[in-house]
């Protein structure tokens, strides 16, 4: 489904995809998104080198990328690209705003990026946790969300847990509202166990 694009068009050999950009969508240090932006991301791709191998990989064969007017942006590829349009769903090519992709690769990671999402970063600590906010004032969420406008919750906390035990036992806990990579030996136990909510996930469910 659409969500920074409104639509878009890709010509019969798949080497040109148009995309109409929604109106209105800004990023969270206020600049506007526009076809020049978008641009801007694609074109500083290569620039990232061993950074940015994924993103690399998706755009592999541009041949340009063209602004045709301020909310419509082309790309065009030298041969046939069959994958470009689920690639654009992607985080490797996920849009920033113009200021944020002129920052160096390490600004980035100290700083974090400028993104037009429900959520801005309000704390990283590295190696340890990830910390972000809820944007006030957003409004173009996928045609697929019920919630329109601002995001449910005030923030959202992604802690590392290297061991997989301990996670999963956060989980069963209460400590976690969820987890990724379950370890093998785990599977069972969360499948066939109750999982407890911690107290303030309820209270930050009942607010909702």
């Amino acid at each position: 489904m659409p969500w920074l694009a409104k639509s878009w068009d890709i010509n019969a050999d798949a080497t040109s995809f148009t995309f109409r950009l929604r109106s209105g969508v800004t990023f969270s240090d206020g600049s506007a998104l526009t076809a020049q932006v978008v641009k801007d991301n694609f074109d500083a791709v290569p620039k990232l080198g061993a950074l940015g191998t994924l993103a690399q990989g998706y755009l592999s064969g541009v041949e340009s990328t063209t602004v045709v007017d301020r909310l419509t942006v082309k790309v065009t590829f030298k041969e046939p690209n069959a994958q470009f349009l689920q690639a654009t769903s992607t985080h490797s090519l996920g849009i920033e705003s113009s200021a944020s992709v002129r920052r160096t690769p390490q600004q980035k990671c100290s700083d974090g990026v400028t993104g037009s999402g429900p959520f801005v970063l309000d704390q990283y600590v590295q190696n340890q946790s990830i910390t972000l906010a809820k944007r006030t004032g957003y409004g173009w969420g996928s045609s697929l969300w019920s919630k329109k406008g601002d995001a449910y919750l005030d923030k959202l906390v992604f802690k590392v847990v290297p061991e997989a035990g301990v996670r999963a036992g956060g989980l069963q806990s209460g400590q976690v509202d969820a987890i990724s990579s379950v370890g093998k030996a785990n599977e069972a136990a969360l499948k066939g166990g109750q999982v407890t909510l911690p107290r303030t996930s309820r209270r930050t469910r009942s607010r909702s």
